[in-house]
């Protein structure tokens, strides 16, 4: 089922999220500029933008070195899937989501506020069968793209689009995708 987002509702929730929005896009740019690998001050603004908390150098150190390594060479999610598993031994589906998002902008992002706006559930975390763990969230992941596929052809998606594009001039840059990503979370957001 595809949700319909009221357009009062989007103006009133992202009304107070400027500032995120524009560290956001200020995200974007500066990942495509700087050896990510060594940037202190890009890895602090990232991981606090994407709330990465309790991990140590043994998780950010191959997070980072895989967005640098790949900014000029292409891969999917489950790619970025895979490396974290081998390298960290966790599945980490929200942030293969925001790592793949950075490089590629049209792609959409797992968050557990949007997953639940739109009716997808998420894989039960720690599992103990990984291999089952990565399966289910590939196959979260591809609902997440279908669905947002599907949105987009519905004449709600660009209500939406035109909206933000109407309150964020700052922000028409931005790929459809990520408009509707950020409708949806700032629906939830707090």
């Amino acid at each position: 089922m595809l949700t319909h987002i009221e357009t009062i509702t989007i103006q009133v929730t992202m009304s107070g999220k400027t500032t995120n929005l524009r560290t956001y896009l200020k995200l974007l740019e500066w990942a495509q500029s700087c050896d990510v690998t060594s940037d202190m001050a890009f890895q602090t603004k990232y991981k606090g933008f994407w709330r990465v908390r309790g991990r140590g150098d043994d998780w950010c150190v191959p997070y980072f070195e895989f967005i640098e390594s790949h900014k000029a060479t292409p891969f999917t999610f489950e790619d970025i899937l895979n490396h974290l598993f081998e390298t960290t031994r966790k599945v980490e589906g929200s942030f293969a989501s925001k790592l793949l998002a950075t490089l590629y902008p049209n792609q959409p992002i797992w968050d557990e506020i949007v997953l639940r706006k739109i009716g997808i559930s998420q894989p039960q975390k720690g599992q103990k069968d990984k291999q089952k763990q990565l399966r289910e969230s590939l196959a979260t992941y591809t609902k997440l793209e279908n669905w947002y596929s599907d949105y987009m052809k519905i004449p709600n998606a660009t209500e939406i689009i035109n909206l933000i594009d109407e309150m964020y001039p700052f922000a028409k840059k931005m790929t459809v995708v990520k408009k509707i990503d950020w409708a949806l979370w700032s629906m939830g957001a707090k």
